[in-house]
């Protein structure tokens, strides 16, 4: 049992923390921000201001790093960053971009988004240096539903320096295309949509002059309203469609020179479609000729694949899910294990590296990559040995993680 003098030290304790944690609390709350510049000063001495900042971009990017999609830990995390945005000027020109650079305005469409507007449009203080510039500029990755319809438009005119763009559009008619085809420094667009991106019927010319990566998500039998884009610089290409083949080859006549990376995806009901009827062996290469990564829409659609090389180019190829109590009949289908031995031999003969997606390795039904030799076929596990010893790599795509024989 505890002596009364320790129980006593034990109060004492107590009572300090509680005194400290005010003094605290009353610091964090009463100091200006020019008087942290000086402690700030006076503590990092002799450390200069250049120092101080390598270290506060450090900071920022550790924190940045850490955002999760859970809501709680955002909030923190920009708490903190607003924290070393109010210690000094300094610290402010390096915090404030980093605090607006992302906007995600998906939930509650019909509500107008008044206060995000009303920050975006805000201008900058000149005392830090931004001399007619709104905290709008400062946003490089945006989410945003065109259900907001005006308001849409307001926050897109008023972030003139995205790079990243994430758009759900339900109408043509709202006004999406002529907004964006202002922002040139567009890098990445994704566009979801469950209509035609054409007005009228008639396509948009629209130039992105430095977009990189694209993704259509067409979820409909409708035409594409692509046809008039001028994409130079396109490299990275994702497309989830109705299955068209006319339409892709169409896309790929226009913008696939540059390509690099292929990923195709059909909408839901259109995985029968093969793939041979989307996109011919013979035409990959002649409509794609830099392509080093290709991402095919269903396992099955290797069953098309016939004795002929489809790309000499191709270094990475992504497959579809698999699920590996399906994968147990592959023994059985001569046709799909012909198929996965011509991968490196005929189809792709400079093929590096394959990635697949598994179950979740979290259930014991579903094995982790190093769990599968003992569960798998042996022409399978023989076929990984092949691959090892001619340096092709199959890995599972959530780590990275090797398949060891």
């Amino acid at each position: 049992m505890a002596s009364l003098p320790d129980l006593a030290a034990d109060d004492n304790r107590e009572v300090k923390q509680a005194t400290d944690d005010r003094a605290i609390q009353s610091f964090n709350i009463q100091f200006p921000v020019e008087i942290w510049a000086m402690i700030v000063r006076e503590v990092c001495d002799p450390l200069t201001e250049e120092e101080m900042l390598c270290y506060a971009e450090s900071f920022l990017s550790l924190i940045r790093g850490k955002i999760r999609e859970d809501s709680d830990i955002r909030q923190l995390d920009t708490q903190a960053i607003l924290r070393v945005a109010l210690t000094c000027h300094t610290f402010a020109k390096v915090a404030l971009p980093i605090l607006f650079q992302t906007l995600e305005i998906l939930k509650s469409p019909m509500l107008p988004p008044v206060r995000q507007i009303s920050a975006l449009t805000s201008p900058l203080p000149e005392c830090l240096g931004f001399k007619q510039h709104v905290y709008g500029d400062f946003v490089r990755f945006a989410s945003l539903d065109f259900r907001l319809g005006v308001h849409a438009s307001t926050i897109l005119s008023n972030c003139r320096n995205l790079s990243h763009l994430f758009l759900f559009v339900n109408s043509p008619r709202s006004g999406w295309s002529t907004i964006i085809s202002q922002i040139q420094s567009l890098v990445a667009l994704r566009i979801i949509t469950y209509t035609t991106l054409s007005v009228n019927g008639q396509s948009l010319e629209l130039t992105f002059p430095n977009l990189e990566l694209l993704g259509l998500e067409i979820r409909k039998f409708y035409p594409w309203g692509t046809e008039r884009w001028n994409l130079p610089k396109l490299k990275r290409l994702a497309i989830l469609c109705d299955g068209d083949h006319t339409r892709i080859q169409e896309f790929l006549s226009c913008h696939g020179r540059n390509l690099e990376t292929l990923k195709l995806s059909f909408a839901h009901g259109c995985t029968g479609i093969p793939f041979y009827r989307v996109l011919l062996p013979s035409q990959v290469e002649s409509l794609c000729p830099r392509l080093t990564h290709l991402k095919i829409p269903h396992l099955m659609h290797l069953l098309y694949f016939k004795h002929e090389t489809i790309h000499r180019g191709i270094t990475i190829l992504t497959l579809p899910h698999i699920q590996w109590n399906e994968s147990m009949a592959w023994a059985s289908m001569d046709n799909l294990r012909s198929a996965l031995e011509n991968l490196h031999r005929v189809l792709f003969p400079s093929l590096k590296q394959i990635y697949c997606p598994w179950d979740s390795p979290s259930s014991a039904a579903h094995p982790r990559p190093s769990e599968l030799p003992s569960k798998i076929r042996p022409w399978f596990v023989e076929l990984l040995a092949e691959w090892d010893r001619t340096d092709i790599k199959f890995l599972w795509i959530e780590t990275n993680e090797g398949m060891p024989l």
